[in-house]
C-alpha cells in the first residue's frame, strides 16, 4: 500500500454560507485511539508546495490510531469564496470549525493541531482565542508575516527575472495568486510570540534546523502547565526541498510519532 493510498472521505463542512472542503482519514479500526489531529495547510501561495505532504502525513497519522481531517481555508483550495473576502480572522474561525467538525464526525473528545507555516500562526492564534487543544505542533512556523510577505516578494522576483522578456507582476500578484492589500497587511501584523498557547496540552515546534528565533519563540509559547514550547530539530533528507514540494519523511515520521506520546 503507497503512504497515501489508505481510505479518504471527502466532504463539506462549516457555515452554509462559507462551506469549507475537507478531507476525512478514518483511523486503522486495530489501533483506533478516541483522539483526533487537525492539519492546517499553509496559505496560498505554499499551498501547492506542501499538499503532497499533507496528504502523507494524514495517512502516517490514521495508521497511528488517530481521527485526522485536512481541510482548505476559505477562499482557498476547494473550499467556498475567493481570495479577494478573505482574510485572517476568518482563517482563525475555519481552524475552529474544522475542530468542531472532527469531534462531531469522529466522535472524539480530544483533538491536536498539526499546522505548517502559516497554518502554524493560524492555528496558535485560534489556540490563543480560546480553542482548546491536546498538542498544538507548529511545523516550520511563520514566525512574522512581514518577513513571511517579505519572503514571498522575494520569491516571486526571482521568479520573474528568469523570463527573457521582462514580466511585470500585478500589483496584488503573488507568485501567480491575486493577494488583495488587505490580506497582504493582516498578514504583515501577524507575530507568532503573541500569541498565548496555555489551552495546549503541549507546544511543540518541529523544524528543519536549528535557528535562533525558534528557541526564542518557543520560550514565549507556553502550554497549560506553564511549560515553553519543546523545538525538536529534524535535519531535511537531501532534495526534499524544491521551487515544486516540500516534503521531508524524517519530519513526518517524528510528528506522527510525537502525536503517540503520553496516549
Amino acid at each position: 500500500m503507497s503512504p497515501t493510498s489508505a481510505a479518504m472521505d471527502p466532504l463539506f463542512f462549516g457555515r452554509p454560507d462559507r462551506q469549507l472542503f475537507g478531507a476525512y482519514h478514518p483511523p486503522e479500526s486495530e489501533r483506533a485511539r478516541g483522539t483526533g489531529v487537525v492539519l492546517c495547510y499553509p496559505a496560498v501561495p505554499e499551498y501547492q508546495r506542501t499538499h503532497f505532504a499533507f496528504r502523507k502525513l494524514a495517512v502516517m497519522i490514521a495508521r497511528e490510531g488517530f481521527h485526522v481531517l485536512r481541510f482548505d481555508y476559505a477562499g482557498t483550495g476547494d473550499s467556498a469564496g475567493d481570495l479577494s473576502t478573505a482574510s485572517v480572522g476568518t482563517w482563525c474561525e475555519d481552524v475552529g470549525q474544522a475542530v468542531a467538525e472532527l469531534k462531531d464526525l469522529a466522535g472524539v473528545r480530544r483533538v491536536s493541531i498539526v499546522g505548517m507555516r502559516l497554518g502554524a500562526v493560524l492555528a496558535a492564534a485560534a489556540v490563543s482565542g480560546g480553542l482548546a487543544v491536546r498538542d498544538l505542533v507548529l511545523w516550520e512556523p511563520v514566525i512574522r508575516g512581514a518577513d513571511h510577505v517579505e519572503e514571498l516578494r522575494s520569491v516571486n522576483a526571482r521568479k520573474l527575472a528568469k523570463f527573457r522578456i521582462p514580466v511585470r507582476a500585478a500589483p496584488d500578484e503573488i507568485l501567480g495568486y491575486a493577494v488583495p492589500s488587505l490580506l497582504r497587511s493582516q498578514l504583515a501584523e501577524l507575530d507568532l510570540a503573541a500569541f498565548g498557547t496555555s489551552n495546549a496540552g503541549r507546544v511543540l515546534l518541529f523544524v528543519g534546523q536549528s535557528r535562533p528565533e525558534y528557541t526564542a519563540v518557543s520560550k514565549r509559547l507556553r502550554d497549560r502547565r506553564g511549560r515553553p514550547g519543546q523545538v525538536r530539530v529534524v535535519p531535511d533528507e537531501a532534495g526534499s526541498r524544491g521551487e515544486g514540494v516540500m516534503l521531508s519523511t524524517r519530519i513526518l515520521q517524528a510528528m506522527a510519532a510525537a502525536l503517540g506520546e503520553e496516549a
